[in-house]
């Protein structure tokens, strides 16, 4: 693939450019932008099994049991 000269000097730049590959919406950025927001893209937001909410309550429990008097 060939990319413009603006095209080039955007992604270099760090600003995403945005693509049509074989008619499909595409956004080319520098892979050490994109390695930064990776996790966002692999979030999981399917439900929480009761094995992750049990856990969260226990981690809430505990810092409310040390989080001291309310002023």
């Amino acid at each position: 693939m060939i990319i413009s000269t603006d095209q080039q000097k955007a992604m270099e730049e760090g600003h995403p450019v945005p693509l049509i590959v074989a008619g499909t919406e595409c956004v080319l950025i520098r892979k050490d932008l994109y390695d930064r927001v990776k996790t966002i893209l692999e979030y999981d937001a399917s439900e929480w099994t009761e094995s992750e909410m049990s856990g969260m309550a226990a981690i809430a429990a505990d810092e409310a049991d040390n989080a001291g008097p309310i002023s």
